[in-house]
């Protein structure tokens, strides 16, 4: 992605971090683990919100055991049915269409599109997520997705019709780059369709969990608009989701007899309203942030010392930004509990909590402190894990 220095500023610093997403087997706790300044800079003139420190996206997805997956909880799996029913609504899906995901992680979404259509590929960075996969029957093929790469995501030789790309357009060390390469394979008729968090969200609700190394860059309408038209794409539909506490989906086209939809322009002036663009916004973001900061950290510590287990609710990457940013670690928290065999057994980076199957809250007999880390699953997580042990209470940074 071009930048333009002049106009780039810095807007959020949360101090020293790792990697989201890596969890730790128990052999690697003797390691040391990457580490990087966690700052985000903002370019004025495009919208452009990025890290400072833009990481290797290969060491990012392989170096550790990646460990998301989008089949990980009940709440994501019908999220993901819906999401299909709703392309399909918003789309013209036949038999014959062809349909390529990046980022397709474990193939659970392309699963869905698999009963309509049998041309579907997916396309992943994780090593490990490919080969889970394509165990399940969903051809998937492990690459970093660019415009060089491209070429390679065609479907026996043929343009795509749909591409869809959730939650990985921000994960692209150079956006530009990816949609570039969206366009060179996608049919002239073709809708391109990616969703990812909302920045606007993350200000508003000062969600700065949703900040850490894999989220390379951050989106606003008014960035979406000028990447896209710079790759000679035109925004045709706009929807908000709940997924990640407050998402974007954004269906675009290079068809020349599509127009821009007028929903576009109401989402900059609303963006603008909310000075979304203006460094007072962040100056008071990071004031509120660091105080907030010092009340929930002693608020912890007096729970600890009040005898309570200090119990993690949810190993989910911005779990990881919350942990190292608040200063938690495995002294204050005693484990983090998560519904996911692929974290069951592993530890936090840096933090070194420990992680278990949520049936572990059952034999605890002491009081206990609940911390939800994934807060966008928190009314779902209180309901499922006070009927394995009513001796607690749940208290919230958002709160």
């Amino acid at each position: 992605m071009d930048k333009l220095s002049n106009r780039e500023k810095e807007i959020i610093d949360l101090g020293l971090h790792p990697y989201a997403d890596t969890f730790l087997k128990k052999n690697q706790l003797k390691k040391s683990e990457p580490v990087f300044p966690l700052k985000c800079y903002i370019n004025y003139k495009s919208g452009y919100i990025h890290n400072f420190v833009i990481t290797n996206d290969n060491s990012r997805y392989n170096e550790y055991e990646y460990s998301y997956t989008s089949a990980n909880s009940i709440y994501s799996r019908n999220y993901w049915k819906k999401y299909c029913l709703n392309i399909k609504k918003n789309l013209l899906i036949n038999k014959k269409t062809k349909i390529l995901e990046i980022g397709s992680n474990d193939g659970y979404l392309l699963n869905q599109f698999k009963k309509i259509t049998k041309n579907i590929l997916g396309v992943d960075a994780s090593k490990f997520m490919t080969q889970l996969a394509n165990k399940k029957g969903i051809k998937t093929k492990n690459l970093i997705f660019d415009i060089k790469n491209s070429n390679k995501c065609l479907l026996n030789g043929e343009k795509i019709n749909i591409i869809i790309a959730n939650n990985v357009l921000n994960h692209s060390n150079d956006p530009l780059n990816f949609i570039k390469g969206v366009k060179n394979i996608i049919d002239n008729k073709g809708t391109f369709v990616f969703e990812l968090p909302y920045w606007v969200n993350l200000v508003k609700e000062k969600k700065f969990d949703q900040i850490y190394h894999e989220h390379v860059s951050y989106f606003t309408v008014k960035y979406s608009k000028y990447l896209l038209n710079k790759a000679g794409f035109k925004i045709t539909n706009i929807e908000e989701t709940e997924y990640h506490g407050g998402s974007i989906r954004i269906y675009s086209s290079i068809n020349k007899n599509q127009k821009e939809n007028k929903i576009v322009k109401k989402y900059i002036s609303m963006e603008k309203s909310l000075k979304i663009f203006k460094e007072k916004t962040y100056t008071n973001f990071m004031n509120d942030l660091n105080k907030k900061k010092l009340k929930f950290l002693k608020l912890i510590i007096n729970y600890k010392l009040k005898g309570y287990k200090i119990i993690g609710v949810g190993a989910a990457a911005k779990g990881n930004t919350f942990l190292n940013f608040i200063g938690i670690n495995s002294q204050l928290m005693d484990f983090i509990t998560d519904a996911s065999k692929y974290k069951i057994g592993k530890y936090t980076p840096l933090t070194r909590i420990p992680i278990f199957s949520d049936n572990k809250i059952k034999s605890i007999k002491r009081k206990i402190c609940l911390i939800p880390l994934a807060w966008n699953l928190e009314k779902f997580i209180k309901t499922k894990l006070l009927k394995l042990n009513k001796n607690m209470k749940m208290i919230s940074f958002y709160r």
